[in-house]
């Protein structure tokens, strides 16, 4: 890759999804080495307390801070979203079939909007049942109606990036359906239908892009994290962390960047702070639940997430250094067909997914300057992988 070359133009590219060609699926599963790209989802017994991205300790301490800032703009927020959200009448799809980003960039916006929007409202309502004073039994009763619709309707992903969105926009569904564990109102037959749905229908779509070894991986092991641990399927959590384990060990390079990632030049630092919102949301998940903490973890080099994030805020601190870009010529026509990008440089921001990564993950490592870089972006809201970052923040 060239490293010198200059940029031009600028595309809105946040799902921005790698289009390699499909012989490479079949590489990386031997590259991944021990990684399985099958899996079979036993039931195990399912909670009857939230265990996913929020426990009912977190969920105490969030309660405990939003009388003061930054918890309370963001808690008012919340409520204001989930009032709406009750006025929101579902839209489930039978097939859910979502066209490539870089050849059909409005029709695929077309498509997955409809679960992207119904997730956020499902897990804002659920959420919102947990922490707010009134209008409880009518947050929990909407956000049911939600899960039982896809649940009900839904039953296939297909398409070339289908998988991925389904992983990125529809695990709030789950993490929904987990902080709904505990109301006594949804039970029997539309749970039962959810938890069949996450094991038929939505785990094994993320199964299917497991092997890769970009933010595709990384989106499907959120994804089954979050569907293993609604199901609490035995040996599931212990499987999904060596998995988080070997990617921090094998997708971090020594210089502590995304390799991966680097390669989409213009496009790079997006996503970067898309891989590690999923790495970081699934270390959430895994810890939660008893599995090792691997927000921790580091590799022979002693390089793990933090100095991802390290190296990845320097960059938002001075993205004119970022060495990443196109080539020229036939080698940039062919660079540009195997890892899509934008035309020009995406600068990260506040606003954006490096503004929800660092929202959550100052407070996980107690990072004062990277606290301050998101302040001004508050309350966030967040989109992927870690919702409602600023409210559920635990310091």
């Amino acid at each position: 890759m060239n490293k010198s070359l200059t940029v031009a133009g600028q595309q809105t590219a946040e799902q921005g999804f790698c289009t390699r060609p499909k012989l490479l699926l079949a590489a990386c599963c031997l590259l991944l080495g021990g990684v399985s790209c099958t899996s079979h989802y036993v039931r195990g017994t399912p909670l009857d307390q939230p265990c996913g991205m929020l426990t009912p300790e977190q969920l105490a301490v969030i309660r405990d801070n939003i009388a003061r800032e930054p918890w309370h703009g963001a808690y008012l927020a919340l409520l204001e979203n989930a009032d709406q959200a009750l006025e929101r009448d579902p839209h489930p799809v039978e097939v859910f079939k979502v066209p490539s980003y870089y050849a059909h960039p409005r029709d695929h916006m077309q498509a997955k909007e409809p679960l992207s929007s119904d997730a956020q409202a499902a897990h804002t309502l659920a959420l919102a049942w947990h922490l707010a004073d009134a209008h409880q039994d009518a947050y929990a009763a909407k956000a049911a109606s939600i899960l039982d619709a896809w649940a009900s309707t839904n039953t296939s992903v297909r398409g070339k990036e289908s998988a991925l969105v389904f992983c990125y926009a529809g695990t709030p569904l789950v993490l929904a359906a987990d902080l709904l564990a505990d109301n006594a109102a949804w039970r029997d037959g539309p749970r039962e239908r959810f938890l069949e749905w996450t094991e038929n229908v939505f785990l094994p779509a993320a199964q299917s892009i497991s092997c890769r070894r970009n933010n595709w991986g990384a989106w499907s092991l959120f994804a089954i994290s979050a569907g293993t641990s609604l199901l609490q399927a035995p040996g599931g959590i212990d499987e999904c962390a060596a998995k988080l384990r070997r990617r921090i060990e094998t997708h971090i390079d020594h210089n502590a960047e995304l390799p991966h990632e680097n390669r989409r030049t213009n496009s790079g630092m997006r996503y970067t702070a898309f891989a590690l919102l999923a790495m970081t949301a699934s270390a959430q998940i895994i810890r939660n639940n008893g599995g090792d903490d691997l927000f921790q973890h580091v590799d022979a080099d002693g390089i793990g997430i933090e100095a991802a994030l390290e190296k990845h805020f320097d960059y938002c601190l001075d993205p004119d250094s970022w060495p990443y870009r196109p080539a020229t010529g036939v080698i940039g026509w062919l660079q540009r067909i195997l890892y899509p990008r934008a035309d020009s440089l995406l600068i990260p921001s506040p606003t954006a997914d490096s503004g929800s990564l660092f929202e959550a993950m100052s407070a996980e490592y107690r990072n004062q300057a990277w606290e301050n870089w998101t302040a001004s972006a508050r309350p966030i809201h967040g989109g992927r992988g870690w919702l409602q970052p600023t409210l559920t923040r635990q310091r």
